[in-house]
């Protein structure tokens, strides 16, 4: 990135008006001991957390800008909204449950256990929603420390909008770039397609929701051994606030080798299958 940065500077006549300082945000040293009046870093992950830079952006603000400096982008902001996804569960579920007159639903079940272990990242439709989305959590880039993103809770009540089968919850984020000209990135369902899309945490399994009534959980991120990953629990909430029976969702990284080996077979057999059908 360096040696193509010093490329186009070059090309644009810039030489002597821009220097690029190679190495780490977290140990290099800016000339003459100068402090920055901007810093600038595309550190989000999926759902905003998962593998960001985050804490490498505090060790450089802390270390680099000067006290009335100004953090690109300037704050940021998770949500969280309840979905309804019945084409994704026919399509990756219910699809084994007959394959040319044969029962493959064991394929299916390696399937979910598979989406029901770790966060799926796809593009959710607006249409999918069933609720106004709800802010998990807010970051101001300015004053934020790396110990404040350890653990992240949040209550969050949902009133649903129509009668549906609710599959599980949404998450994705935006980012503002305050200043004369304000500027945000969104990566929500209504706006255009980013490659961070939408991160989906599936139930174990579908409820059925009517129009006007009210989804409570309780959403918990917790930072795991390697800081650049997250462990979700979402536990659902019955009126009086209390955890509703076995309605708590763990989604984690996963490591097995007989669960991967399954879910690739399985994957390999969808495929054939498709071009057979």
């Amino acid at each position: 990135m360096c040696a193509l940065s010093r490329k186009i500077i070059e090309q644009n006549g810039y030489t002597n008006s821009v220097t690029i300082l190679e190495g780490h945000a977290s140990n290099v040293q800016l000339p003459d001991g100068v402090l920055a009046d901007v810093l600038i870093s595309e550190w989000m992950g999926f759902y905003l957390l998962h593998e960001s830079m985050l804490d490498a952006v505090v060790t450089a603000r802390d270390r680099l800008l000067h006290c009335n400096g100004t953090v690109f982008p300037s704050t940021a902001t998770l949500y969280a909204c309840p979905v309804s996804l019945k084409e994704f569960c026919a399509e990756t579920f219910d699809f084994w449950q007959d394959i040319c007159g044969f029962d493959f639903s064991e394929a299916g079940s390696v399937m979910r256990q598979k989406c029901l272990a770790s966060p799926e990242i796809m593009s959710v439709s607006q249409q999918s929603l069933l609720a106004e989305p709800q802010q998990l959590l807010s970051i101001d880039l300015k004053y934020v420390n790396a110990a404040d993103m350890c653990s992240i809770t949040a209550l969050l009540d949902f009133v649903v909008q129509r009668n549906d089968l609710m599959h599980g919850f949404a998450l994705w984020f935006d980012v503002q770039f305050d200043g004369c000209h304000p500027v945000t990135l969104d990566t929500s369902p209504s706006a255009a397609p980013t490659h961070w899309q939408q991160t989906v945490i599936l139930l174990p399994s579908a409820l059925l929701v009517s129009c006007d009534s009210l989804v409570q959980c309780r959403m918990l991120l917790r930072q795991a051994e390697n800081h650049h990953h997250y462990n979700i629990t979402i536990e659902m909430l019955e009126d009086d606030g209390d955890v509703g029976n076995d309605d708590c969702v763990d989604r984690e990284e996963t490591d097995d080798d007989e669960s991967q080996n399954s879910l690739a077979a399985a994957q390999l057999i969808k495929h054939t299958m498709h071009k057979v059908i």
